[in-house]
């Protein structure tokens, strides 16, 4: 493909991919900021018991609930309790869930930021590995002989250079130290 290019094709392209790899990072700012915003918008919803989506199970749950706290008060009169001192079941409507409690809100914003910022990165990464990707392609196509083209292949692999981490490896860098042993 870029066998039959230009020097000066090359050099313009070059200066393109850099530019447009540039752009999309400075946009990955952006996208974080919406990310963000949206989840916010997400972990702020609240679900009213009228929304159509679910007003007729609430009537209906409104409607066994009713029957069921009516044989309650029967029975209570049955067995002498006064109807103010009853015991009593109602319908109860949790427009918000589980994100109606503020800690629960705290860290699930901590994850999404957290989780957020990691895709960022790796957008980042990716952007970079794209544009290094178009450039060698570039690079490669000006190459004429064997020694250029292996020595454009000679960079290491990531997996080489950061094998996966193994317990016992981390292990035997944190000797386990026994609790009143001498």
């Amino acid at each position: 493909m870029t066998a039959a290019m230009t020097s000066s094709e090359r050099a313009e392209l070059s200066k393109v991919v850099r530019l447009r790899a540039k752009v999309a990072k400075d946009e990955i700012g952006q996208r974080e900021a919406r990310l963000v915003a949206d989840f916010e918008a997400k972990l702020a919803a609240k679900y009213d018991a009228q929304d159509e989506a679910w007003a007729e199970l609430t009537k209906e749950a409104e409607r066994h609930i009713a029957a069921v706290d009516a044989e309650i008060a029967k029975r209570c009169r049955d067995l002498g309790v006064p109807d103010a001192f009853r015991p009593s079941i109602a319908v109860s409507w949790y427009g918000r869930g589980a994100n109606a409690q503020k800690e629960r809100r705290a860290e699930l914003r901590q994850v999404a930021r957290t989780e957020i910022e990691a895709r960022g990165k790796k957008a980042k990464v990716e952007i970079d590995r794209h544009a290094v990707d178009l450039l060698t392609q570039l690079a490669a196509g000006a190459l004429g002989t064997d020694d250029a083209k292996q020595f454009l292949a000679s960079m290491p692999k990531l997996e080489a250079l950061m094998p996966p981490l193994e317990l016992d490896e981390v292990g035997a860098k944190t000797p386990l130290k026994l609790v009143g042993a001498a």
